[in-house]
C-alpha cells in the first residue's frame, strides 16, 4: 500500500532523534529494506507508465474515498445488502451516499485514474465538512475501530473453509448462539491475535532493556497505526507489520 512510502523518512528521522539507539545498523537495514521495497513496487510501477504514461508507484487516488467513508454516519449505510460487514462496520461499497456510489462506478469503469482524481478532492472536502460538525465525535469513533485494524477472528482463512462463519457478528452471535459458529471464530481470535500480540507484548517486556535496538520493530507497527486514523480500516492493511509481530513473539 502506497502509505508505506512515509515510513522509511518516519524511521530515519526517529533514528536520528532518538538517543542510545545503533544508528549505523538501523541505517543499513534501512537501505535493505528500500531498496527490497523498491524491487518489489517496479513491476507494478513500470505497468502502470506503460497502461497510463505517466509514473505512479502504486496509485494516486481513492484515498478521497477512504477517509469520506469514516465521516459518514451508520443511517447512510445500507447494513441490508452486505450482512458479512456487520463484524465491524458497514462496507464501504454497502453505502447508499450518492457520492461514493459515484466514484466506485467510476472507479469499476475508468480506464485512466485521472478520471478518479477530482472525485477524490471533492471527497475530502466532504469528509472534512462532515468532521467539523462534530470533531470530538469523530476522533474518538476513530479510535473506537482502530482494534479493528488488529482484532479479527480469523476471517480471511475461514472464509475458505465456510462463507457463513463470517457472516454472523459477534453482537448478532451473543443475541443469537450459533456453537459451532462461536467456536470457530473464537479459535480463529485466539490463533491470530491473542497469542501473537500476547507474545509480541511479553517479547517487548523481556527486553525493554534494549527497546532503542527494537525501533525498527515497534516503528512500524505505531505508523500503520497511526496513519489509517482518518482511512478505512480493514485488519489485512495489518499485514505488512506481521514480520516485526513474530519477531517479537
Amino acid at each position: 500500500r502506497s502509505e508505506l512510502f512515509l515510513f522509511p523518512l518516519v524511521l530515519l528521522v526517529l533514528t536520528v532523534l532518538l538517543q542510545n539507539v545503533q544508528r549505523r545498523a538501523i541505517l543499513k537495514g534501512l537501505v535493505i529494506f528500500c531498496l527490497a521495497m523498491g524491487m518489489t513496487l517496479l513491476p507494478w510501477t513500470v505497468r502502470n507508465y506503460i497502461h497510463f504514461k505517466k509514473i505512479i508507484p502504486v496509485s494516486n487516488a481513492f484515498y478521497g474515498v477512504m477517509f469520506l467513508v469514516t465521516t459518514l454516519d451508520e443511517s447512510e449505510y445500507d447494513q441490508k445488502q452486505h450482512p458479512s460487514a456487520f463484524d465491524k462496520q458497514p462496507a464501504v461499497y454497502a453505502t447508499n451516499y450518492p457520492m461514493v456510489v459515484k466514484t466506485f462506478e467510476i472507479f469499476s469503469n475508468a480506464s485512466d485514474y485521472n478520471e478518479l482524481i477530482p472525485y477524490d478532492k471533492q471527497a475530502v472536502a466532504v469528509g472534512m465538512a462532515n468532521v467539523k460538525k462534530n470533531p470530538v465525535k469523530y476522533l474518538l469513533k476513530r479510535i473506537k475501530e482502530l482494534p479493528y485494524l488488529w482484532l479479527e477472528s480469523g476471517n480471511n482463512v475461514l472464509d475458505f473453509v465456510d462463507m457463513r462463519i463470517r457472516r454472523p457478528s459477534w453482537k448478532m452471535l451473543i443475541q443469537h448462539p450459533q456453537w459451532e459458529i462461536i467456536f470457530w471464530k473464537g479459535m480463529g481470535l485466539l490463533i491470530t491475535s491473542i497469542l501473537p500480540y500476547g507474545f509480541a507484548l511479553l517479547g517487548l517486556w523481556f527486553y525493554r532493556h534494549r527497546i532503542g535496538d527494537l525501533i525498527p520493530l515497534i516503528s512500524l507497527p505505531l505508523f500503520i497505526t497511526l496513519i489509517h486514523i482518518p482511512f478505512w480500516i480493514e485488519v489485512r492493511y495489518a499485514v505488512p507489520t506481521f514480520p516485526c509481530v513474530f519477531v517479537l513473539t
